[in-house]
Order: C-alpha cells, then structure tokens, then sequence
C-alpha cells in the first residue's frame, strides 16, 4: 500500500513539473486558475448548469458510462459525478479531456454540443479507467496514446461499428482506421508533435492497446456488449436498465 501511495506522489509530481510543458494544460486555462469561474457571464454560468444535467442523463440512460463506473469502483477508484466531473471554458482546441493530476474529467461547455456530453464522457471515462487500472503515466506519449486508441475504439468509433458488424458487414479495417484517426488527432492536439511522429508512436503500441477491451468485451459495442453485460454485472431485473443511449 505505502509503495503504491509513493508512486502516485511521485507520478503527480511529474505532473505538477510538467504543468507549463506542452502537456495539454495550457488548452484547459481553470486547470492552473479556478478563479477563471467567478468570471463567467450569466450565459456562461446557464450553459455549465445545463451540460451538469445532461451529465446526469447520461448516467441515468447510457449502461457503457454504468459498466465503466463499476468498473472504476471495482478497481479501487470512487468515481463522483460532483467531485470528478468539472464543466469549464477551454480553449477552442479541445471539447472536454482528463486531469490524472485531480482525477477529473473536463467537459468544456464553450466547445460541445449539448448533445456531444455522454459520447464525450464515454471517451473521457475510459481515460479514468485506464489510468485507475494500469496506472498510466500521461507524460510519457506512448502511454496517452495507448489510452487514446482505447478510448477512439470505444466511444468514437465503437457504437457505429456496432451496429454495422452486426447487420452482417466486416468492418474491422474500417474501424481500426477510424480508431487511429480520432486517435492521432488527440495526441497531436494535446502534445506538440508532428502527425508523423504521432503516427509512428500510435503504429509502436497499436495491436496491444486496440485487443485490450477491458472492461467491455469488444471495440465494437453492439447491444450484447454493453447492454447483457450490465445485466450480469448488477444483477438487476432488466425492467430497471434503460436500453437506449442518449447518442
């Protein structure tokens, strides 16, 4: 226990080093200064109001955001929606992202659609997960690119080619395709680097990160993989388990 209290510390004190390194930090200015807040206008302060009740819905409706907070608790991480979701004005860059250093998940009100928060928070979440699980060291890139390629295959290409696989089409080189693609413009938008050199890094760690499902049990999230799965994990009567999702 002591040694895995050590290694934290010392990982936030990378982190806390690096804070003005081209790490991502700059495109989330509350990150360095929470007093940003206070000087919000009325409409900045609505919109932060209506994205944390979408967030509520989120929870309430999508049974892959359910899977990973139990999967977050199951591993030895509390996940609080008060405590580890902030909804804050970033840059134009970036819609949302993940702060190891606070364990928070970032959801940028100035960027997103409100109909953008739960397939956001599905991406964001896997980042939590994979960091309460693996310990994921976010300033060395190969690792951010490895929870990156997770988090693509999941929520930024996984429910579409869901839907595809199951209506009989082979879809496994599209879907890795779209998984390196969202990926790679994550890492190149979060660190300065070249697309060639985040190719060649995504490339190094691809294979291992794309066969990781964990804690799903396909890329491809068609109803069996999330929604049975719930069902097994809870063991609650199906009558109580909303089976839509809300994107």
């Amino acid at each position: 226990m002591k040694d895995e209290s050590d290694e934290n510390t010392r990982k936030n004190q990378r982190l806390q080093e690096t804070f003005e390194e081209d790490f991502g930090y700059p495109l989330y200015p509350e990150r360095k200064n929470p007093e940003l807040y206070k000087e919000y206008s009325a409409l900045g302060r609505r919109c932060v109001k209506v994205i944390e009740k979408r967030v509520v819905k989120c929870f309430t409706h999508c049974p892959e955001l359910r899977i990973l907070h139990q999967a977050l608790r199951d591993h030895g991480c509390d996940f609080n929606l008060r405590r580890n979701i902030s909804v804050e004005k970033c840059e134009k860059k970036v819609s949302g992202g993940y702060d190891p250093n606070t364990n928070q998940i970032v959801l940028c009100y100035s960027n997103i659609p409100v109909s953008a928060t739960c397939k956001l928070l599905f991406h964001e979440m896997t980042h939590a997960f994979d960091d309460c699980r693996a310990k994921v060291d976010f300033t060395k890139i190969e690792h951010l690119a490895c929870t990156e390629i997770r988090a693509a295959a999941f929520a930024d290409c996984g429910v579409l080619s869901g839907f595809l696989n199951n209506a009989g089409f082979d879809i496994t080189d599209k879907h890795k395709e779209c998984v390196k693609k969202h990926a790679l413009r994550s890492i190149v938008t979060a660190r300065n680097i070249t697309e060639e050199k985040g190719r060649q890094v995504i490339d190094s760690v691809f294979d291992k990160c794309y066969n990781d499902v964990a804690p799903f049990e396909s890329q491809k999230l068609s109803e069996g993989d999330y929604y049975n799965k719930y069902i097994r994990m809870t063991k609650k009567p199906e009558t109580l388990i909303p089976k839509f999702r809300l994107f």
